[in-house]
């Protein structure tokens, strides 16, 4: 097993400052029965696409985490959480418009029961989560969207730890590659991380991820049964792990 890093109660009035990293975990299952209040911190588009939701989970997530995206923006900005203004990129990643003072970069995941919230500044973050489980198509996955030295690392894995590898190394690639802003589906083969359990490196191919000399730095995290990343383009200090 990976050893988990600590995590501790949010404050109340966190500042981002410098070179600070803050993730924020949510266990949704706390918060489904105040979606109605939740849903106000949203702005009138959001509630709008939250309304049009068929299914009840689908829906509630959506309203609970964007409710904490926009209150823990509003924190930062120190202003009303409707009022925050957000842009979404080509493929979809939302930042947060120029119009704003601090340039603050941010990401956000679930699954399941769990979301996670990381925030930065001026510097690209991703971030990705998945429940541990039984993964029964690990190997045809990884043939499909992994390339030889993911699946050579994965193969090292002994036969007891390749559900909690591969979900991990999936966290990894997919946190690096919603940090460049780019989409898995499209680009899963362009970046190489680590599949086994205890990697030395978890970024396999550093020239495919080394941009005008700019490293990225992958850190793994676990919350109870869960695993996710955190992809920075730059290293991982000031590191702030918060349940909300």
């Amino acid at each position: 097993m990976v050893t988990p890093l600590s995590w501790h109660t949010a404050p109340l009035k966190p500042k981002l400052e410098g070179h600070d990293i803050h993730v924020y975990h949510l266990d949704l299952s706390l918060f489904q029965n105040q979606t109605q209040e939740l849903i106000c911190f949203l702005n009138s588009v959001e509630q709008e696409q939250a309304q049009n939701m068929a299914q009840t989970n689908k829906k509630n997530s959506f309203i609970i985490t964007k409710s904490f995206l926009r209150k823990i923006l509003s924190n930062y900005l120190d202003c009303s959480s409707q009022s925050i203004i957000l842009d979404k990129t080509q493929s979809g990643k939302p930042f947060l418009n120029s119009h704003h003072d601090l340039d603050i970069k941010f990401n956000l995941a679930h699954s399941h029961n769990k979301a996670i919230l990381a925030f930065c500044l001026k510097t690209q973050i991703g971030i990705d989560l998945e429940k541990l489980r039984k993964v029964s198509r690990a190997q045809e996955i990884l043939a499909k969207h992994g390339l030889d030295e993911e699946i050579n690392s994965f193969n090292t894995v002994p036969e007891k730890h390749k559900d909690e590898a591969f979900l991990r190394g999936w966290t990894r690639k997919e946190a690096l590659i919603k940090a460049m802003g780019q989409k898995m589906a499209t680009h899963a083969k362009q970046y190489s991380v680590n599949f086994s359990l205890f990697p030395k490196n978890k970024i396999l191919n550093n020239e495919t991820t080394n941009k005008e000399n700019q490293h990225w730095t992958l850190c793994d995290l676990t919350i109870e049964d869960y695993v996710g990343t955190v992809a920075l383009k730059r290293t991982l200090n000031n590191l702030s792990l918060w349940h909300v």
